[in-house]
């Protein structure tokens, strides 16, 4: 698949676009690219809102063709098969030529303090809601002249992630789902896995918690993960430019941040060593009352 110098013009749907590295990434698409967006979320007032700061005029979206770029809304939860398929019904007007699956939750704490309803909570959003949005959109992505998935994933779905069980088997399940994909429609379809590290967005806010943690106070644990966020996370702007090279330049794994480069090599040639690290940032994060 050829390499592309610039996305202006092309249709692109980004879910869990309303907040964090969907929101930058929205930006960066509609303000830098140009692209037409299709933007989903089951938040619809900050959905809205964004839809709005984007393009204030935009009502219905226009045919192909268009110079100006425009914007089009639909509240959309990943989760649930019937929101996915009214969403499908409502974008056959329009081409889809690059689907972005980011929308995610994350649960906080250890796995023996979870409940099970939790995990699967998580892993319905993450992964099988990657996997639904895919499966309902890839006949209209078949129909463009160069389709291309990106799949957000995570560093915790490439090595072990202490505290966040349920998040990093979501995101390992994503990057085996789109490893498998980018075989299947090898010279077909462009697929691509982006792998940040810690990111600042306010994904603690809506986390999902162990019953410590929720003894201690949702306030507490979240305004805990956010403070250390701001130390380490990176811009979500970071991994939004890792997204859109990928698409211009066909990549298929793309690590993001200097730390993900260094546990992702650490881990692949000395196992012993990562564990070692990954295991006291669990330490860390239980010692700072992240993680209960």
């Amino acid at each position: 698949m050829d390499e592309l110098k610039t996305l202006r013009g092309l249709n692109v749907l980004v879910t869990g676009a309303a907040s964090g590295i969907g929101r930058q990434l929205s930006r960066d698409l509609f303000w830098q690219e140009r692209c037409n967006l299709l933007l989903l979320d089951r938040n619809r007032e900050r959905l809205e809102l964004l839809k709005d700061e984007l393009s204030p005029h935009t009502g219905t979206a226009p045919a192909r063709g268009r110079e100006e770029p425009w914007v089009k809304a639909i509240a959309c939860d990943v989760s649930s098969a019937q929101s996915v398929q009214e969403m499908a019904a409502q974008i056959t007007p329009f081409g889809v030529d690059v689907l972005v699956n980011n929308a995610g939750i994350a649960h906080i704490g250890p796995f023996e303090k979870m409940q099970f309803e939790d995990f699967a909570r998580v892993v319905e959003v993450n992964l099988l809601g990657t996997v639904r949005v895919t499966h309902a959109l890839l006949p209209k992505l078949l129909e463009s002249p160069r389709p291309f998935i990106v799949n957000l994933a995570s560093l915790a779905g490439l090595l072990a992630a202490p505290g966040m069980c349920a998040y990093a088997t979501s995101k390992a399940g994503i990057v085996g789902f789109s490893s498998t994909l980018a075989l299947e429609f090898e010279g077909r379809v462009g697929v691509a896995t982006i792998c940040p590290s810690f990111v600042k967005t306010d994904i603690a806010q809506h986390a999902l918690l162990s019953e410590g943690a929720i003894d201690a106070g949702r306030a507490e644990t979240a305004g805990a993960m956010n403070a250390f966020l701001s130390v380490v996370g990176s811009n979500p702007r970071k991994t939004s430019d890792a997204v859109i090279r990928a698409i211009k330049k066909n990549k298929r794994l793309v690590l993001v941040n200097p730390d993900a480069y260094l546990l992702y090599y650490t881990n692949w040639f000395f196992p012993g060593l990562s564990n070692v690290v990954v295991t006291g940032i669990f330490r860390q994060l239980t010692r700072l009352g992240i993680i209960d």
